[in-house]
C-alpha cells in the first residue's frame, strides 16, 4: 500500500484496514498475498547504468508490521499503567 492511499483514503479506509489487521492477529495467520513484498529500486548516485548505484526498498509489509507494533505498544502500556 502506498502511504498516500492511507493519508487521503480517510477514516473508512483506515477502519477497514484495521479490521483486516485485527482478523490477522486473531487468527494468527497472515494471508499469502500479504507475504508478498513489492521491491522497488531507488537510484542512489553515480552512473545509472551500474547496478551498484541502486538500492532496493520493500513496500507493503512495513505497514502491517507497524500496525501490529502499535497494537502491542498500546496493550503493554495499558498493562504497565494498571
Amino acid at each position: 500500500m502506498v502511504n498516500e492511499f492511507l493519508k487521503y483514503g480517510g477514516s473508512e479506509v483506515r477502519y477497514k484496514l484495521l479490521k483486516i489487521i485485527n482478523i490477522i492477529i486473531e487468527k494468527g495467520e497472515v494471508p499469502s498475498h500479504f507475504k508478498k513484498i513489492l521491491i522497488k529500486t531507488l537510484y542512489k548516485k553515480g552512473d545509472k547504468s551500474e547496478y551498484g548505484n541502486y538500492r532496493g526498498i520493500s513496500l507493503g509489509s512495513k505497514l502491517l508490521i507497524n500496525k501490529i507494533l502499535f497494537r502491542l505498544r498500546v496493550a503493554v502500556d495499558k498493562v504497565l499503567r494498571d
